[in-house]
């Protein structure tokens, strides 16, 4: 349940046998909606939904150009704007 402050009792070692150092947790209290917003920051911040949207569908690499420049001449206007405007 959202707000319920439900929490998980970690701790996080480091294993001394992986080569990669890989991190293991055993022992940090943190809550289950904190975790989970952290987890949509990932995964927004990796861009993965852009790129599995993008593949469900072939885009002419003419149209990603083309998409790609109305989008930086919009941007360019908008900041023309704002500069104008202060």
């Amino acid at each position: 349940m959202p707000g319920t402050g439900i929490g998980i009792s970690v701790k996080v070692k480091q294993s001394k046998l992986s080569p990669m150092d890989i991190k293991y947790v055993t022992d940090i209290t943190f809550n289950t909606d904190k975790a989970l917003h952290i987890f949509k920051k990932k995964i927004k911040e990796s861009k993965l939904m852009i790129e599995l949207s993008d593949r469900q569908s072939f885009t002419k690499p003419s149209l990603k150009k083309r998409l790609k420049r109305i989008k930086a001449i919009s941007r360019n206007k908008f900041l023309n704007n704002v500069s104008k405007d202060n």
